[in-house]
């Protein structure tokens, strides 16, 4: 196998979705960051840093690679350890509600909490807001792990 080979194979096996790119000649995204190839062949990580309210824009850093090593590194950065348990997000709104998320989500302009990835999904799922009482409007979001027994 080549080296590009191995990296998307790796990609997949992560949960990484193959989404499409105009800039790119594959892209891979896994929450609010990519992995792209582009067309000189060269392959990024690129790393979602923030949200920038006024232009409604995320704010991106890259981060080159040239191998499977390098992205697991990097990957590893970012992520922790994916090949262990599905990681999820839960937010508690300024009213108590709490709800769930596939990705870290991010406040809106009116102090909502919204998907970092779809902006335009609000969340995966309502939660019974007696739960996780330890999570708050201002500590929120807080990462929680799936474990199926």
């Amino acid at each position: 196998m080549d080296m590009n080979t191995d990296i998307i194979k790796k990609l997949r096996e992560l949960g990484f979705k193959e989404v499409p790119s105009y800039m790119a000649v594959l892209s891979y995204n896994y929450g609010s960051d990519f992995v792209e190839l582009r067309d000189d062949g060269s392959w990024v990580y690129i790393e979602h840093t923030g949200f920038d309210s006024n232009t409604m824009m995320g704010k991106y850093k890259r981060h080159p690679f040239s191998d499977v090593n390098g992205l697991m590194k990097l990957i590893k950065r970012f992520h922790g350890d994916l090949t262990t348990k599905p990681k999820l997000w839960i937010a508690r709104e300024q009213d108590g509600d709490l709800y769930l998320f596939n990705n870290k989500p991010i406040k809106d302009e009116d102090g909502y909490w919204i998907d970092s990835v779809d902006l335009r999904k609000d969340y995966l799922s309502d939660i019974d807001r007696d739960w996780f009482g330890e999570v708050t409007y201002e500590n929120s979001p807080r990462e929680v792990e799936l474990a199926l027994s």
